[in-house]
């Protein structure tokens, strides 16, 4: 696994990249880097006509945590609602949706919490027991 640290335009990377970020089961969307994602790839509205209601099939456990693609996009569905906070559990598990992909984008706005970084890389060394092969892009 091989990580990498630049500061650039996200939404400016190669077309090769895949572009990663957290996002809440309710589809909110509307604070953050997601507005951004948003402007550029219409990801909400295009997840809430494919997928529906997300929110209705988690589980009250709180440990789910999966991807979803749009495009070139990946949204990590970290947590039940906008107004909650993910977890290191929900985090692994959405980047475990991510072990095919080998070149990723991540962005420092991607969880809104102040220690994603270690959080997210931390879930990426314990899920590589799994055979994920990342090449990542943090930004």
């Amino acid at each position: 696994m091989i990580y990498k640290y630049e500061e650039c335009d996200l939404f400016c990377v190669p077309s090769s990249y895949y572009l990663v970020q957290c996002i809440s089961a309710d589809f909110a969307m509307g604070a953050g880097i997601a507005v951004q994602f948003n402007k550029h790839f219409n990801v909400r509205e295009n997840l809430k006509r494919r997928y529906g209601n997300v929110i209705a099939e988690w589980d009250g456990s709180w440990t789910k945590g999966f991807c979803v693609q749009d495009g070139r996009v990946f949204n990590l569905v970290t947590k039940r609602n906008y107004f909650h906070k993910p977890t290191e559990e929900t985090m692994r598990n959405a980047l475990f949706d991510l072990r095919e992909q080998k070149s990723v984008v991540l962005s420092t706005m991607m969880t809104g919490i102040a220690d994603w970084q270690q959080t997210a890389l931390h879930s990426l060394r314990r899920t590589q027991h799994r055979q994920i092969a990342l090449q990542s892009i943090i930004l």
